[in-house]
């Protein structure tokens, strides 16, 4: 990335793309709203069960989830 993409993420001329900012999350063990200053607490938010419905959605489309 370039110094000035960088420096205008940093002067928040430009937004950080949420797929950035989820891979920043993920690889420092942290949440998006710690990177952004929302929040102190550094520890990240359990996994959603929503997104292994997703994953496993997208390799089997024919299954059908009901929830009760």
């Amino acid at each position: 990335m370039s110094q000035t993409g960088y420096s205008q993420y940093e002067t928040e001329t430009n937004d950080i793309p949420t797929e950035v900012l989820k891979k920043l999350a993920h690889y420092y063990n942290t949440s998006i709203d710690y990177l952004l200053y929302e929040t102190d607490e550094r520890k990240p938010y359990p996994k959603s069960v929503m997104k292994k419905i997703k994953i496993v959605y997208k390799n089997y489309p024919k299954i059908i989830i009901i929830f009760g």
